[in-house]
């Protein structure tokens, strides 16, 4: 998504240009293909709601808990990656952009 940069908007006023920020989650579990999610971070509260139920179910296992996730994605000073956890039956990366 892309925002005008010094120029007038065409609804008034100037924009400056930026990219979205995401959070990304990489996943893989023994016997399935790896999954990408990307959850713009404006629209975490609501996306987070529609990952996948075997994802899920892996966070909770590991510890990981997804408030805190949103809590720490919405961080703008944070960028890159928070996590990641690669063995034989699991790969899982969560990072933001």
């Amino acid at each position: 998504m892309r925002f005008f940069v010094g120029r007038i908007c065409p609804y008034g006023g100037t924009r400056k240009e930026g990219k979205m920020e995401n959070l990304t989650i990489l996943f893989k579990s023994k016997g399935s293909q790896e999954s990408k999610i990307t959850i713009p971070i404006k629209a975490l509260n609501v996306g987070i709601k529609f990952l996948p139920k075997e994802l899920r179910s892996t966070l909770d296992t590991l510890g990981i808990d997804l408030e805190q996730t949103k809590e720490i994605a919405k961080d703008k000073a944070l960028k890159g990656t928070f996590i990641e956890i690669e063995n034989p039956g699991l790969k899982l990366v969560i990072s933001t952009d």
